[in-house]
């Protein structure tokens, strides 16, 4: 890199004349490196990664099994797998590489810029995938390079973070105006704050928190859930925005107020063990215990935003112990949504005896394509399944809170092809009862399976029951008043990231010309 681009880029990062960093603290730079090297370090600990071929000089690493070229030569890659991709590209690895010696990180970062320059906006994502210079990469390497330029103040390093700010401040930007409001952005976001601070550039640290300031408002509904559909991106995205409201304390005028409902929501999800499981996108439970059960959660299809509702929850303390549930339904799948309307979760207490006895599958690991299709189709969650479709889009969604505690769901969907799901969670026993009412479009003879997905542990002990240690679920289903025998298929449960256990989906098939009334009742004894 010539000494002129480099002096080129020391005049662009003086300090500017503006507030935010008149006002910057040193504590508020060593926060700002702090989170930057613990998303770096911690981007290079997802996979495996083996880069002991640097220490004898060799020039590959080794990422989740594919080999990456560096050097001179290296760092463009074409057809990788995109996690691992993104974990080589945001230069994470490099800690664990070359431990403390910082020198030869900065080394191999400015080596980086070289070797794989931005391709620019016009670009093809392939394009950007392969070099380095998609938004998320981008995102993450900006943190390596900020934590990498505190620890040597090395100038090289300088106009790489203006490159890749200049690269997540235009189209490539995972957030208004070029897309919903997203989590990346947010990371972007507070990348380029962090940034900021760290190098005293007053107009990155303005730009960013006039953009957190406008996306804060368009995160969560009216409801307190955002728009990722996934209860994981829950925790996620108030988490982030926690530590954005915090980081920015003294930039702008806050954005503390949005947190409150969302941190409701959350303690609404969690089962009465702490724990929200990974509906949606997302990898294994997740512990919520720091968020009180302050009242049951409800976003219907009219509620704030479109894209965050479709959600319900509550606890329900009965005559037999706690239950807890979780109903999916509203607008299309997006972003990190599944096919799972009219979906639903149950955990109940029986005498003492806590289980989940309807799970959600969660993801065994995004990398993996065709499996990640798999279990995002209506077929892997608790819904009836037409045609390899769940629910249609949902046009209306009530609910019914009995004086007995007792939660009623009522979810209609579709025009030409109406469908009724009535969902019911007793309080006087521990008994689930759900009736799909289907009226097909013509007299063509269709495919019905009624899918309960049962958690692991629960094993099939009959043509409509399952066990688990002492508890016995019975399944009782009727198709237009006739009962039907269960058929058994096994699952997976992913427990987390690449964490699959067997499970099994008990199924209620049916085939039908004519409209259809499919009533289920799953009893728990024991």
């Amino acid at each position: 890199m010539s000494a002129a681009v480099v002096a080129c880029v020391l005049i662009a990062v003086q300090p500017a004349a503006s507030s935010a960093v008149a006002e910057t603290t040193d504590a508020e730079v060593a926060s700002a490196v702090a989170r930057e090297c613990a998303r770096s370090i911690g981007r290079g600990q997802i996979l495996s990664v083996d880069s002991s071929s640097l220490d004898s000089g060799g020039s590959t690493v080794i990422v989740d099994g594919q080999t990456f070229a560096v050097g001179p030569a290296g760092w463009q890659h074409s057809g990788a797998d995109a996690l691992a991709s993104a974990v080589f590209d945001s230069g994470g690895w490099l800690w664990a590489a070359y431990d403390v010696d910082y020198p030869a990180i900065a080394d191999r970062l400015v080596e980086q810029a070289i070797a794989s320059p931005d391709p620019g906006d016009d670009a093809t994502h392939t394009q950007l995938l392969d070099t380095g210079w998609a938004e998320s990469a981008m995102s993450r390497r900006l943190g390596t390079v900020v934590c990498a330029y505190d620890k040597t103040s090395d100038v090289r390093l300088l106009p790489i973070m203006t490159s890749l700010v200049a690269g997540l401040s235009g189209p490539r930007y995972y957030g208004p105006p070029y897309r919903q409001v997203h989590n990346h952005g947010l990371f972007a976001n507070l990348a380029i704050f962090d940034a900021g601070l760290v190098v005293s550039e007053a107009t990155w640290v303005d730009f960013a928190v006039g953009r957190i300031e406008a996306e804060a408002p368009l995160v969560f509904g009216d409801c307190g859930m955002m728009g990722e559909q996934a209860s994981g991106y829950q925790v996620l995205n108030y988490q982030l925005w926690q530590e954005a409201s915090s980081a920015i304390e003294g930039h702008g005028s806050g954005t503390t107020a949005l947190l409150s409902q969302a941190a409701v929501a959350i303690g609404a999800l969690a089962a009465p063990d702490g724990h929200i499981e990974p509906i949606g996108d997302g990898f294994g439970s997740f512990d919520a215990s720091a968020f009180p059960y302050l009242g049951s959660l409800w976003c219907p299809t009219e509620s704030g935003q479109l894209r965050a509702s479709g959600w319900a929850a509550a606890q329900m303390i009965t005559s037999y112990g706690a239950s807890h549930h979780i109903v999916r339904f509203g607008p299309a799948p997006t972003m990190h949504g599944h096919d799972d309307r009219g979906s639903m979760t149950w955990w109940v207490d029986v005498s003492g005896v806590q289980t989940q006895v309807l799970s959600d599958r969660g993801v065994f690991d995004k990398s993996d394509r065709l499996r990640l299709e798999q279990e995002s189709a209506a077929g892997n969650h608790s819904v009836l399944e037409i045609g390899r479709m769940a629910l249609d889009r949902v046009v209306s969604a009530t609910r019914h809170v009995y004086a007995n505690d007792s939660y009623s769901y009522t979810l209609v969907s579709g025009t030409e092809r109406k469908r009724t799901r009535s969902i019911t969670f007793w309080s006087g026993s521990p008994v689930v009862s759900v009736v799909d009412k289907i009226q097909p479009p013509n007299s063509s003879r269709r495919f019905y399976i009624q899918h309960w997905q049962l958690a692991s542990g629960w094993v099939p002990s009959g043509t409509n029951s399952a066990t688990k240690g002492p508890l016995t679920l019975t399944i009782t289903c009727l198709v237009n008043g006739v009962r039907h025998p269960l058929v058994a298929k096994s699952a997976s449960e992913n427990m987390g990231f690449r964490q699959g256990v067997p499970a099994w989906d008990m199924q209620c098939r049916a085939q039908a010309q004519a409209p259809m009334r499919i009533s289920t009742t799953l009893r728990l004894t024991g």
